[in-house]
């Protein structure tokens, strides 16, 4: 039987445009490092991190600007953060879906 994959709530995390006119996420870092990880979106304001095939993250409570942006990017960049300090940093794809699989 395949192990099902742990889906967790991100606290408090920052997202901004950066200086590339990227979508960044700032997230706090968990352990391992990040594998085919792609944020799946249905509009609305939550999106889920999967970020790799044992974890997903749910972001809540999206900005409206982020919403939009979302709408349009092909992919976002994740920063995740370690005691101030960045620890993985990598590309999502965005994949549009019609409901989140929460």
């Amino acid at each position: 039987m395949a192990m099902r994959p742990s889906i967790e709530k991100e606290g408090p995390y920052d997202v901004l445009i950066n200086v590339d006119n990227e979508l960044l996420f700032c997230l706090r870092a968990r352990t391992g490092a990040p594998a085919g990880s792609r944020l799946l979106y249905a509009g609305g304001d939550k999106a889920v991190l999967i970020r790799d095939p044992k974890r997903s993250v749910v972001l809540e409570y999206l900005p409206e600007g982020t919403k939009k942006a979302l709408g349009d990017a092909g992919r976002v960049l994740i920063a995740e953060i370690e005691d101030r300090n960045l620890r993985y940093e990598y590309f999502a794809r965005v994949t549009r879906m019609k409901e989140l699989p929460l």
